[in-house]
């Protein structure tokens, strides 16, 4: 899969789990664990530290401002998901639905 594909793999993903926090507040909690458990993990990588940093200073702060990280269609927003924190709140089913679509679509253009 080229990087636009992944690019857009990974902004849909975020579009799905913006659509869901206002109804699935502890999703917030579970990036929380989750940015704590990779801190620990990657102790030794401070660029991954960085991004950690960056992503719970957003994930402190209000829903919408969490929202527009989420859907920032501009290299930084890029450069965010690459490390979403979100990893595990939508079902794996959705996210294999959603990675087989933007594949199908990528091989189809």
């Amino acid at each position: 899969m080229s990087h636009a594909a992944i690019d857009r793999t990974s902004l849909e993903l975020a579009r799905r789990v913006a659509e869901g926090l206002s109804t699935h507040p502890e999703w917030i909690d579970l990036a929380r664990r989750n940015m704590s458990a990779w801190s620990a993990q990657n102790a030794d990588a401070p660029a991954l530290l960085a991004c950690y940093r960056e992503w719970r200073d957003i994930l402190a702060g209000p829903i919408g401002g969490v929202v527009s990280a989420l859907l920032d269609p501009g290299p930084e927003g890029q450069r965010l998901r690459q490390n979403s924190p979100f990893a595990g709140a939508l079902a794996p089913r959705e996210v294999w639905d959603i990675k087989r679509r933007c594949r199908d679509e990528s091989s189809a253009a």
